[in-house]
Order: structure tokens, then sequence, then C-alpha cells
């Protein structure tokens, strides 16, 4: 019995620390360990009052999103969409990205593609939903 359970144990162990992510390129080009490979997802809220939608320019409204915690060291590769309240009709914009080389993966931009105010992005509670994969070492 204490070999089956030590039998299963490092069978756990090795799916544990197996990882199965490849990327195979990022925006600046380099190379890093298949270790260092992660993804990391969250949820924008309307109502973050550190991080509200703003103006951005000609009916167009803006998000950061913060990805502080991700551990990025690298820019990474980022998706995002918007969605609000599901089952209520709520309709929200497309969206394009910014993201800044420079601040290496911490933050970026989400800017509507169709004019939107304010109030259409935190009455319809358009959150933003986004993943990226990048590397934290």
């Amino acid at each position: 019995m204490k070999a089956l359970s030590f039998i299963l144990m490092l069978a756990t162990l090795k799916c544990t620390f197996q990882s199965n992510l490849r990327i195979l390129d990022i925006p600046d080009g380099t190379v890093h360990p298949e270790p260092c490979a992660v993804t990391c997802s969250g949820v924008g809220r309307h109502d973050d009052e550190a991080n509200p939608w703003t103006i951005a320019s000609y009916g167009k409204v803006k998000k950061r999103i913060d990805m502080v915690n991700c551990g990025f060291v690298t820019q990474p590769i980022i998706t995002a969409t918007a969605e609000g309240y599901q089952g209520h009709g709520a309709v929200c914009p497309s969206l394009i990205l910014h993201s800044d080389p420079e601040e290496k993966g911490q933050y970026f931009h989400v800017i509507s593609v169709e004019y939107a105010s304010l109030g259409d992005m935190n009455k319809e509670a358009c959150d933003v939903y986004w993943m990226a994969t990048g590397y934290a070492c």
C-alpha cells in the first residue's frame, strides 16, 4: 500500500511541475526558458475606482488594466474583450489594445472602437476580461 501511495505521489508531482505551455514568439522577440512561461488572466471591473473607465477622445473611452501581480518581465501577448451583465441585453463596444513595451507587461490600456460614453460603460457594467501569456523569468 505504501508503494502505491508513493507512486501516486510521484505521478502527481510530475503532473504538477510539468508545463505544456510553449510560447513561440513574443512582441520583443526574446527567448526565455520554457519553465518561465506563464498565463495570467483577470477582469478589469467597470466599477474599479483605481482604474476607472475614462474619456479617450472623439467619443471613445479607455481603461487601464493592471497586470503587476502577473510578474511578467517582458511584454506579454494579450487578448481582451468587454462584456456586460449577462442576460440583460448589455451591449459593450469592441476594444483595441495599447501596451507600452517600456512597462514590460505591468499595465495595458483598452480603448473602445465604437462611440461609447462613461455613462454607457457603467450603466451596461462593461467589464474587461483579459488573458496574457508571457515570461516571468
